[in-house]
């Protein structure tokens, strides 16, 4: 690897140097994170000693210490996880107290005496952490990690109401948040994966105290906070539509804030008490010129305003957004239990639950539900299974509806809830399940229902659909622009001529302006030049689903034609003209 290369150099060239046992600090990071807990410590203890020689009671063997410390709390060691952390913590004291790396081992000494089974001792770490993340960097990652783990500590300790106001602060650190996540697709993933649970546990325990209707606010926050995540992952906003000043004024200022927020968590206001003011004032300033920047791009674009900063509905407001004759099925999917929120079909219906089965069931369930489908075996038992799990708690609303809208989490984002055609009921007859439909999130369904409704203007649909697939393969090598996701394959792409008949079908019942995208034409080009007017966008083709990472999948189009002339926007059965598309559109 690159650090096992630069610990080869710096061996040879400094082999007592502090440059070398940051070298071995990396390599003990990496050992650590891949599980190899005894190459890691053997790589800590070598740094450790490099660094005592060097600098000894200075702030890096204290980080070494402080590493050493959680490892062998992980591996179980409580006994020289004690030694370890206690001593980081006296030299992090004396060079720097009240700091944010004092906050650090705080929390880690709170984990050991949780490990120890003494909640009173984790408690007492937990609160001076969170005291000191409060008063260093309120609004930070770390400040909402330390109100989160102090909040689940009362939960445990059946301290309920206090956990409660501590788990909303969690939440409300994290959304104050401006700064963009950097690092790798799997740092990015570990940051979403974690921070989906301290909305869930908030919503959990609001729903056990009887406090639905908050619960299902969090719901739809964790949602808005989800989808802008998720667009930033490769700025997905529709920056197009903004003033080109304001969109370079929002990233600057983000960029701003992190680097203020880093430097205030370096110092300590005690130490540099006039350092320590300027920068809060530093970062207050930057946050209301944020206001003032969002407030300039929200009236230049709307739309990306509502992506990028979307105002999540609550309980009155969703209600009021879902048809009379519609259920809505929220689920939300925790490790060991799943929330599910029903709405309607009565007006200002509204109930929540807790299911018994948690993430690692439904992904098992989920996936085995598909590959019998795509392998044509018998899916019944699956479906049935399913069904009774996520459906039937909510039959009774079901058989009042005439339409449900699912709002799907984790892994029921790959569930074909179409497939679905009854909801069994113990002791009574099935309950025939309505048409499904689905959405992010009641706030992103409001939006949608607004765009179809709205303004009065002409419709205008583009379709879609019966591609003309070629059984080879793009090779990542050419100088398409070739998808990323692995076993994107066009050699398992059958033709799909009941899609035509589909949308010739609904050509024929819709009054406004509609064009056809058949065969050929069905093409990555043409839905990327789609006209400016258009209202509706319906595609119908085949798809390649990336669960690790959402924003690699693709939708299939046409095989490009090489050699054969561009069409004019909207022909109907032409060839797709020489491009560097591949015919697999991605979000890019």
């Amino acid at each position: 690897s690159m650090f096992e290369k630069s610990f080869a150099i710096d061996f040879r060239l400094a082999p007592d140097s502090l440059t070398l046992s940051e070298t071995l600090s990396n390599l003990a990071d990496m050992a650590a994170m891949t599980g190899d807990r005894e190459s890691a410590k053997a790589s800590y203890l070598k740094a450790l000693a490099i660094q005592e020689k060097a600098t000894p009671d200075g702030l890096e063997p204290a980080l070494t210490l402080a590493n050493l410390g959680q490892l062998h709390l992980d591996m179980g060691d409580l006994e020289a996880a004690d030694g370890y952390l206690n001593r980081s913590l006296k030299v992090r004291q004396t060079l720097s107290p009240g700091g944010l790396q004092v906050a650090g081992s705080l929390h880690s000494l709170g984990r050991l005496a949780v490990a120890r089974q003494n909640p009173a001792a984790a408690e007492i770490h937990f609160k001076e952490s969170l005291a000191l993340w409060r008063a260093n960097a309120p609004g930070s990652d770390g400040h909402a990690m330390a109100a989160h783990t102090l909040g689940m500590l009362l939960v445990a300790r059946d301290h309920k109401p206090e956990a409660v106001a501590l788990l909303q602060e969690a939440v409300d650190a994290l959304e104050n948040q401006v700064e963009r996540l950097g690092g790798s697709q799997e740092i990015r993933d570990s940051f979403a994966a974690s921070r989906h649970d301290y909305y869930f546990d908030l919503m959990s325990l609001l729903t056990e105290l009887g406090q639905k209707e908050q619960a299902f606010g969090v719901f739809e926050r964790s949602r808005a906070r989800s989808l802008r995540q998720l667009l930033a992952q490769r700025d997905l906003v529709f920056t197009a539509d903004i003033p080109e000043e304001l969109d370079r004024e929002r990233r600057s200022l983000a960029l701003r804030y992190d680097d203020t927020m880093d430097t205030l968590g370096e110092i300590k206001e005690a130490a540099e008490p006039e350092k320590f003011a300027a920068l809060q004032k530093q970062l207050k300033d930057i946050r209301a010129r944020l206001d003032a920047v969002r407030a300039g791009i929200a009236q230049a674009s709307p739309r990306f305003a509502a992506l990028a900063w979307p105002q999540a509905l609550d309980l009155p407001g969703a209600l009021a957004v879902l048809p009379k004759d519609t259920a809505a099925l929220a689920f939300a999917v925790g490790e060991a239990n799943t929330l599910l929120f029903v709405l309607g079909p009565d007006v200002g219906a509204f109930r929540a639950l807790s299911l018994p089965v948690g993430r690692t069931a439904l992904s098992r369930d989920v996936s085995r539900l598909r590959s019998a489908l795509m392998e044509r075996l018998a899916a019944g038992p699956f479906l049935d299974s399913l069904a009774e799990i996520l459906l039937t708690p909510a039959a009774a609303e079901l058989h009042a509806s005439q339409h449900v809208l699912i709002l799907p989490d984790g892994p029921l984002h790959f569930l074909p809830w179409s497939a679905f055609r009854s909801v069994p009921v113990a002791g009574a007859e099935a309950v025939v399940l309505p048409p499904v439909h689905s959405a992010p999130s009641m706030t992103v369904y409001r939006d949608s229902v607004a765009d179809k409704t709205g303004g009065g203007a002409a419709r205008r649909i583009e379709a879609f659909g019966d591609p003309a697939y070629q059984t080879v393969s793009v090779n990542p090598a050419s100088g398409a622009s070739a998808s990323r996701s692995v076993g994107m394959d066009r050699s398992v792409l059958t033709p799909l001529p009941g899609t035509r008949r589909e949308l010739k079908g609904i050509s024929a019942l819709f009054t406004g302006s509609i064009q056809l995208h058949l065969g050929a034409a069905a093409s990555e080009s043409q839905v990327k030049t789609l006209p400016p007017e258009t209202n509706v966008v319906h595609i119908a083709v085949h798809g390649f689903v990336d669960a690790d990472h959402p924003l690699d999948s693709a939708l299939a189009f046409s095989t490009p034609a090489r050699s054969a002339s561009r069409p004019a926007h909207g022909a109907a059965d032409g060839q797709d003209g020489a491009s560097s598309e591949n015919g697999f559109l991605q979000v890019w």
